[in-house]
């Protein structure tokens, strides 16, 4: 018998119990930043545009929407892509408060050419702040010139 045999566990032991740690770890991570998304994303989804109009003029783009979901929209915004879905620009549209219920024409001054698809994306307040949603209201595509 050894006076003061102190052993520990072994290494194998100690290796899987750190890689059970580290994947519990991960996912709980995981979890919170989904439900993190979730949670960003709420009131977004209340937010419905129906189209009156929404095509290409010689001088930009115009847009005719109504309101037609349960959230107020804070702001519109105008992406273009090109066709591998690469963001070549971005325009906050000016003064496109819209309440429920309610239309908006506006004539956006941007050239736009044939070929670029465009979506049009909403904005809601958040915190005090307008935020834009993730998802476009309409989706990209490329828009017709307006007769």
């Amino acid at each position: 018998m050894l006076v003061g045999d102190k052993r520990g566990i072994s290494p194998l032991i100690a290796t899987v119990l750190l890689m059970a740690f580290a994947v519990a770890i991960g996912g709980m991570i995981m979890n919170w930043s989904s439900n993190f998304d979730k949670t960003f994303q709420i009131g977004c989804g209340e937010v419905k545009l129906e189209s009156v109009d929404f095509c290409r003029t010689e001088t930009g783009v115009s847009i005719w929407v109504r309101n037609s979901g349960e959230q107020k929209i804070a702001g519109l915004t105008l992406k273009q892509f090109d066709s591998n879905d690469e963001l070549l620009l971005s325009t906050d549209i000016p003064k496109t408060e819209l309440p429920v219920d309610e239309s908006l024409k506006k004539e956006v001054p941007i050239t736009v050419a044939p070929s670029t698809r465009v979506g049009l994306y909403a904005s809601i307040m958040k915190n005090n702040e307008p935020t834009v949603c993730a998802d476009p209201v309409f989706p990209k595509a490329t828009l017709p010139q307006c007769s």
